[in-house]
């Protein structure tokens, strides 16, 4: 019995690696990783996963625009006007409600719309131009719609 005492004191006294890997002077998730990950790329630099994220997340944001022009401009196609008075009128394209077309006192139209935009000096010459019929201002808030 005392000796299995000892043995069991062995054993607790004895350093292990703390990292579990094959190389104890490095920390644990480091001393673990495959070795088939390349430390050193050619100009002598290491390793660096994010290097060219930059691009690639470019690269991704110009083909999700892309797509979401393509279709804000299928559902532009159906343009529905809902008459709310004699001189304002509710442009929705599809399915999505764009905003209101408003006549002034000198019988032209305005477009007001209803979505978030940028703030910008194309943006606020569109919202001051003024059109001589409703439907081409419900044309002009439906391609302000698909231009933001």
């Amino acid at each position: 019995m005392g000796s299995s005492k000892t043995k069991s004191k062995v054993n607790i006294t004895k350093a292990k690696s703390s990292s579990g890997g094959s190389m104890p002077w490095l920390p644990a998730n480091v001393a673990n990783l495959p070795k088939n990950i390349p430390p050193f790329k050619k100009n002598k630099t290491f390793f660096d996963p994010w290097h060219g994220i930059d691009k690639k997340v470019d690269k991704m944001n110009e083909a999700l625009k892309v797509k979401k022009l393509e279709v804000k401009q299928r559902k532009g196609k159906t343009i529905k006007y809902k008459k709310i008075s004699h001189w304002e009128y509710e442009v929705s394209a599809t399915d999505r409600l764009l905003g209101k077309i408003e006549q002034k006192s000198n019988n032209k139209w305005i477009i007001k719309p209803s979505f978030d935009y940028e703030e910008d000096f194309y943006n606020s010459m569109s919202l001051k131009e003024e059109h001589y019929d409703f439907s081409k201002a419900g044309n002009a808030l439906v391609d302000f719609w698909i231009n933001n």
